[in-house]
């Protein structure tokens, strides 16, 4: 029998006044022991330690220890850390959109590092989420009721975005989870700009060119595939069929995820970096229900 893993983490409700600029809520503790692991190249996460601090190994340098209320901005590949414990903490998994409404920061210009919330976050946003920290140190509100608390405060921070700029990030995610594997072709006949709008517009709002955001999210979105236990043999195939060939796919893997195919398949929860690479961290699982159904109707 596979031991326990040394952590707790579990997704929490997502306030619905969110929606369409978050991923997912969710909640993590761990003993005195601390945990090491590996953060995959995921989308910016908003993070409250209220006991405990992180330490990160961006190739620019270790960074830390921070604890409070920080976000993780954009990550182009797997980042290493170190939890140092006992620790308890609410995160968000922001998508772009929610990352441009609340900060407002370019992508490619702040990706691969940690900020405190108040360098990112509006003086109210960052004020509030600080308050919020306390009260969990305090202990005189339960998760819930600060995961709670944390989504009104964020409702009240978004930003209003300029009209063509939110329907681009809108049309660009949209496009990245039509399938593995999507077309240039038909981002711009959507996005109805030159190919030089779309080239700043989405190093603004992506921190890359959208032929290189397609292939990272290829390679999270395999990885969440693979790690998973009841993975069809016809789905496994697409993800194979979507690569140039195996050893291309594991370069990508070992890159924005920092695992390979084999060890995906055997780490089965153990790893808080997998575990974060579940279907429901994705809040939009379109992608997934829709290869899965359509596989399922093929059978």
């Amino acid at each position: 029998m596979a031991a326990e893993p040394p952590f707790e983490f579990g997704f929490a409700d997502m306030p619905a006044s969110l929606k369409g600029y978050v991923n997912a809520f969710y909640t993590f503790r761990c003993g005195a022991d601390g945990l090491d692991d590996v953060m995959p190249s995921y989308s910016p996460q908003l993070m409250m330690f209220a006991n405990g601090s992180v330490t990160m190994d961006f190739s620019s340098g270790i960074q830390g220890p921070v604890s409070g209320a920080f976000l993780v901005t954009q990550l182009e590949e797997a980042v290493p850390f170190h939890v140092l414990g006992p620790a308890q903490m609410i995160g968000v998994s922001l998508n772009m959109r929610g990352w441009a409404a609340l900060t407002g920061l370019p992508v490619n210009e702040t990706s691969n590092r940690a900020m405190a919330a108040s360098q990112a976050m509006s003086p109210f946003a960052s004020s509030r989420l600080d308050e919020l920290v306390g009260a969990m140190r305090g202990g005189g509100k339960d998760g819930a009721e600060i995961a709670a608390a944390m989504g009104d405060t964020l409702a009240q921070a978004l930003r209003p975005l300029m009209p063509e700029h939110d329907r681009f990030i809108i049309q660009m995610l949209e496009w990245l989870g039509a399938s593995f594997s999507p077309s240039l072709d038909d981002l711009h006949q959507t996005l109805a700009m030159s190919h030089r709008t779309i080239q700043r517009l989405s190093n603004k709002y992506f921190g890359r060119p959208p032929i290189t955001l397609a292939k990272r999210y290829r390679a999270i979105r395999a990885a969440t595939f693979l790690s998973s236990p009841d993975l069809l043999a016809e789905l496994e195939q697409e993800i194979l069929d979507a690569y140039y060939d195996q050893a291309h796919l594991i370069r990508d893997l070992r890159r924005y995820t920092g695992r390979t195919p084999t060890r995906l398949g055997k780490l089965a929860g153990a790893s808080l970096g997998e575990r974060t690479l579940d279907v429901e961290g994705y809040g939009n699982g379109a992608l997934f229900t829709g290869l899965v159904a359509a596989e399922m109707a093929n059978g």
